[in-house]
């Protein structure tokens, strides 16, 4: 693996098969973006593996293809982000 490679975040299987997706059936990133409602610039960084769809856009990747890229398939647990309860500060 080349440094680029390895400086890429884990979720390599999600973006490889969404940019095979996309040149599978010939879409430009503007007609992914239309579709997705987001931009061509965050589409870029989907498919390259820059970036992680949210957990909404995750939803939205799996059904507009079909379940070619499934949410399962980023490698990132969608339920990672922890939260500290609400605590009144004393004082």
């Amino acid at each position: 693996m080349g440094k680029r490679a390895a400086g890429r975040l884990a979720h390599v299987n999600g973006a490889e098969r969404f940019a095979a997706f996309l040149a599978r059936n010939d879409i430009t990133l503007a007609a992914a973006a239309r579709a997705l409602h987001v931009s061509a610039p965050t589409i870029l960084a989907w498919r390259d593996g820059e970036k992680v769809p949210t957990a909404l856009n995750q939803d939205r990747i799996a059904i507009w293809t079909r379940g070619a890229v499934r949410s399962s398939h980023w490698g990132v647990a969608r339920d990672a982000v922890k939260v500290r309860p609400y605590a009144r500060l004393a004082g």
